[in-house]
């Protein structure tokens, strides 16, 4: 029965997986292998099995170093990706800073009575006469109605469509007086106004879900300072909190 017969030299010898980072040296050998193996197949002293032994050595050969390569890539790209979110959370972080510290001299006064043809600087005034804090016109050095005015109609019947006042004042602490002040408003005749920190959007969706976590019983207070949120967890600690990721500290 005819079969295919190999000599006594050894054939399929498998190449050496590369570094790495291959190396001149490592490419010689390579080179070596397959100038070995392609000697072998022009002989015809090789089966098929040989054959396709070598086939696959040579094809291994080949492939791994470019499979290590893309894994490498790859891991470089993904660190890549982390860093660049990095940099925009801190970008973000920075802006909103920036932000902030530009409406430092400002007040936000909600559930005052609107009227129309009225003068937002007298009625800012009149409130800081309510608390007992001396102001005059020089303090302001803006002050406006917030959003789209409502209908005439709207106003007369429900104090709450009345929008709220932003006041601009000239100094920050004339604005620093008229916050501190605030709780004053509690035993006058102005009702239910209030007067809030004028914060970024970033901000105060930051403070309105930390209210949500101390009505939750989850925290046990939260305030904000000159645009900055602060939270008391229940063991009593105070962290100063910049993003929700803040919140689960």
């Amino acid at each position: 029965m005819d079969q295919d017969i190999v000599t006594s030299t050894p054939v399929g010898l498998r190449a050496e997986k590369p570094n790495k980072r291959p190396h001149l040296s490592d490419s010689l050998d390579m080179s070596q292998s397959i100038e070995q193996k392609v000697d072998i197949i022009q002989s015809n002293m090789v089966t098929k099995q040989d054959l396709k032994d070598i086939v696959q050595d040579l094809i291994s050969a080949m492939v791994q170093p470019l499979t290590e390569k893309l894994h490498q890539l790859e891991a470089e790209n993904t660190l890549l990706k982390d860093r660049m979110t990095q940099i925009e959370e801190n970008n973000q972080l920075a802006l909103n800073e920036l932000e902030q510290y530009s409406r430092r001299n400002c007040v936000r006064i909600h559930g005052l009575h609107e009227a129309e043809n009225e003068d937002t600087d007298k009625i800012v005034l009149g409130v800081a006469k309510e608390m007992g804090i001396t102001l005059d016109i020089k303090s302001i050095e803006r002050s406006h109605r917030i959003g789209p005015k409502p209908l005439a109609s709207k106003v007369a019947a429900k104090e709450k469509s009345s929008r709220s006042i932003i006041v601009r004042f000239v100094s920050y602490r004339d604005r620093l007086l008229f916050i501190q002040n605030r709780k004053k408003l509690k035993a006058t005749k102005l009702g239910k106004v209030f007067i809030n920190e004028d914060l970024t959007a970033a901000n105060a969706r930051l403070a309105a879900k930390a209210r949500i976590l101390v009505k939750e019983n989850k925290l046990e207070s939260t305030w904000t300072r000159d645009g900055k949120v602060f939270i008391r967890k229940k063991d009593g600690v105070v962290h100063r909190i910049k993003a929700d990721g803040d919140l689960l500290l």
